[in-house]
């Protein structure tokens, strides 16, 4: 659920580089690669959730949200468990973590 749902799918859509594939008054759906997230403009208080993106190109992804002056939770990192990823969090409080296979990222 989130209180505005027209500025939450221009934050997807115009920072993040998502897709939207369907806006009507009270429901939206927006994609990156193979993941969709679907809202609901709802007046409930909007509890917070985390959401992890595998992504690719984690490194260039992560370059251009900044280059967005999107704002970023925790930097860019590869991670002892073998994930290299960042974390942002959206205008409705939820945390979203974009990442991708060290191994992977290394020859990215």
């Amino acid at each position: 659920n989130v209180e505005n749902l027209p500025d939450t799918v221009a934050f997807y859509t115009e920072q993040l580089e998502f897709i939207c594939d369907f806006e009507s008054k009270d429901y939206a759906v927006v994609w990156r690669d193979n993941a969709a997230i679907h809202f609901r403009s709802s007046n409930l208080t909007v509890n917070s959730s985390a959401i992890f993106f595998w992504v690719k190109n984690v490194d260039q992804y992560y370059q251009s949200l900044k280059d967005r002056s999107v704002s970023i939770k925790i930097a860019l990192d590869t991670r002892p468990y073998g994930i290299r990823d960042f974390a942002i969090v959206d205008i409705s409080g939820h945390e979203l973590v974009f990442g991708q296979d060290a191994y992977w990222a290394a020859w990215s």
